[in-house]
């Protein structure tokens, strides 16, 4: 069962700039926190908030959250994981440009949004389609997002390996092109099955040398939502690492090895 909100768009049309999409399980104070930091440094594009509720406990919350002028939201009734949720927020919204934004995110430079835009127009001639963020304490370690504590500005680079999708940009036209993503139990592996299933198609990733987000995490770069979910239900745990074997199952599928 999903339920949507409707909000309103100011000073731009449904079909102009950016759907920011924050799927999140609880973590109300995350949410909140991370929304206020998008309204503070994000001033040049045009860009709509949609919170993706993924079956959090608390209803209420959403309800209330979903009622400010400037935010959208859709709700499933039972966690689906980060996969699903994604995948609803994208259907919900309309927007050419996607951003998602993972609740333990902290948006705090100027310019962030319009640094990633930047480079992914302009390394599109290479047929990237995807880009990230940088951080200082990236999902998954992956070594080309991890940036210094002075935030010192890099090329931007194309990633031969699946980068995590803690903060990223797509046209909405990928997800035409190269579907949507799976839905593993409660998350893990779908942005790598997404990565070569980009691949499959022509299309790569790369990473934004000059837009910096911070992440909160839970340490070790594990997200703050997972680390809470562990603590509630060891299994937990085991379902997401099992999801390896389901991601693994797709891609020989993917690539004709099944």
């Amino acid at each position: 069962m999903v339920k949507a909100v409707a909000g309103s768009s100011k000073g731009f049309k449904d079909d102009e700039g950016f759907d920011i999409l924050i799927p999140y399980h609880g973590q109300y104070k995350l949410v909140r926190e991370l929304i206020g930091s998008i309204v503070l440094y994000t001033r040049n594009l045009p860009y709509r908030i949609t919170i993706i509720d993924d079956g959090s406990p608390n209803a209420a919350y959403f309800a209330t959250l979903a009622q400010l002028e400037t935010i959208d939201g859709v709700r499933l009734e039972e966690q689906k994981g980060f996969g699903a949720a994604v995948n609803l927020g994208v259907k919900a919204t309309k927007r050419p440009w996607i951003v998602v934004l993972n609740s333990d995110c902290r948006i705090e430079e100027l310019g962030w949004l319009d640094s990633m835009y930047d480079a992914l127009k302009t390394m599109m001639k290479d047929k990237v389609g995807f880009i990230s963020a940088r951080s200082d304490d990236p999902p998954g370690n992956h070594p080309l997002l991890k940036c210094n504590k002075e935030r010192k500005e890099e090329p931007d680079r194309i990633s031969e390996q699946p980068v995590p999708m803690f903060c990223c940009m797509m046209p909405r036209i990928l997800f035409d092109r190269v579907g949507p993503l799976k839905e593993y139990p409660y998350g893990w592996y779908e942005d790598e099955e997404f990565f070569w299933r980009m691949k499959k198609r022509g299309y790569r990733q790369a990473i934004s040398g000059k837009s910096w987000v911070k992440h909160l995490g839970g340490g070790a770069g594990t997200g703050a939502t997972i680390k809470e979910l562990w603590q509630q239900d060891p299994n937990i745990k085991t379902i997401m690492e099992n999801n390896r074997l389901q991601c693994l199952a797709d891609l020989k599928k993917l690539f004709g090895r099944g």
